[in-house]
């Protein structure tokens, strides 16, 4: 007997003591490696998450991404108070600065105008229309915000057609026609709003076009029944309102424009 108990019994507890602190030891030989692996986690979370980009700057990247060209449609008075539209392409140079080219085309009737231009007695101007186009090489400069001032330069063509009938007798008619081209070039004040998505919508609120070089008009005369000197009256009346329309500095009022950046 030990410490007045069997050996057996004394074996047994011995044997069963060490049991538990092979246990004992083994979970704790285990505990620090599930705290390094904790670790190891947490860190490959942490290098993955510094190393990955956030939603702020992968959406601050999608905005920021490169735009090479826009285009819009445009529509309003194109010269004076003619109406029309056409078509704007661009490329953004930079965040305030667009060079593109410009298309406009605009047609109006001016009887009435045309009635006081001609200076045959006794007749009526059944019929006038007047036609414009204009292709310009532009710049457009952010002042502020939305706000821009745009100019450019390019070439006009103004196109019209007359006809003129005898106030008495409807049967005799003088059909005239011409063209003029001028090189042109304009001053714009106007806004423009443009969305992170690519479409933008604004207007030129107000401009000035200024002729620069004035072109050669074109014109031609057809009589039906009138007189010689009823036609070659009418004829210089044509050729001086192809010069005038040549000549002519137009305000330009506004012009709307709505498009897409690619």
């Amino acid at each position: 007997m030990l410490f007045g108990q069997p050996i057996s019994t004394v074996g047994l507890r011995l044997l069963w003591t060490l049991v538990m602190c092979l246990v004992a030891e083994a979970a704790i030989a285990k505990e620090p490696r599930r705290k390094t692996n904790k670790i190891k986690k947490r860190n490959s979370v942490q290098t993955l998450a510094a190393t990955s980009p956030s939603m702020t700057e992968m959406t601050a990247e999608a905005d920021s991404s490169p735009k090479y060209f826009g285009a819009a449609l445009r529509g309003g008075l194109v010269l004076g108070t003619i109406p029309g539209g056409g078509l704007d392409v661009y490329y953004p140079a930079s965040k305030k600065l667009q060079l593109g080219v410009q298309y406009l085309v605009g047609q109006e009737k001016f009887t009435d105008d045309a009635d006081d231009a001609l200076s045959i007695d006794d007749t009526i101007t059944s019929d006038a229309t007047l036609t414009a186009q204009t292709a310009m090489l532009r710049a457009r400069y952010f002042l502020w915000s939305s706000l821009n001032l745009s100019a450019g330069i390019g070439q006009r063509l103004v196109d019209w057609e007359i006809n003129v009938v005898e106030e008495r007798d409807d049967g005799l008619e003088i059909h005239t026609r011409g063209n003029v081209s001028s090189t042109v070039i304009n001053l714009c004040l106007g806004n423009t709003w443009q969305f992170d998505s690519g479409f933008f919508i604004g207007a030129d609120w107000v401009g000035y076009q200024v002729v620069i070089i004035q072109g050669k008009a074109s014109s031609s005369t057809e009589t039906n029944g009138f007189p010689s000197a009823d036609a070659e009256e009418m004829a210089e009346d044509n050729e001086q309102l192809g010069k005038d329309l040549g000549a002519t500095n137009a305000v330009q009022l506004p012009l709307l424009n709505i498009g897409w950046q690619f």
